[in-house]
């Protein structure tokens, strides 16, 4: 378990990195990768990917892909939301900046949902594709 200043560090570096990374003084083409990385993760780009696979596919049993993975987002949001409003970290867009040009869609940071569906889209491709 990690003891105090340990996580005292870890916190500073990590508000160290994202002064650095995400300041007004940030180049423009920055400011637009790190916008459309964001939007990337919003769902539409898993839908694409799973429809490609989907539709490309042959075998009949990927033909349960879209189904398996609308029963995973029912699944993995409400756990998500609950988790994200008990853990209830606050953005360090919210606290460490101000005028952040990437503006969440919601008011709290941990767990990412980004990072949730990510991981609910890869576990469910990689049973289907080995």
């Amino acid at each position: 378990m990690m003891n105090n200043n340990m996580l005292k560090k870890v916190t500073q570096i990590d508000e160290q990195l994202f002064l650095t990374l995400f300041n007004c003084n940030s180049p423009r083409w920055f400011k637009i990768m790190a916008f459309g990385l964001s939007k990337s993760g919003d769902g539409g780009l898993y839908i694409l990917i799973c429809l490609a696979v989907w539709w490309l596919s042959n075998n009949e049993q990927h033909q349960l892909l879209p189904v398996t993975i609308l029963i995973g987002f029912a699944i993995e949001r409400p756990i998500y939301l609950l988790a994200k409003n008990r853990f209830a970290r606050i953005r360090p867009c919210d606290c460490l900046v101000t005028n952040a040009y990437i503006v969440p869609s919601d008011k709290f940071s941990l767990p990412s949902g980004h990072s949730a569906a990510a991981f609910l889209v890869a576990i469910i491709l990689s049973h289907f594709f080995p």
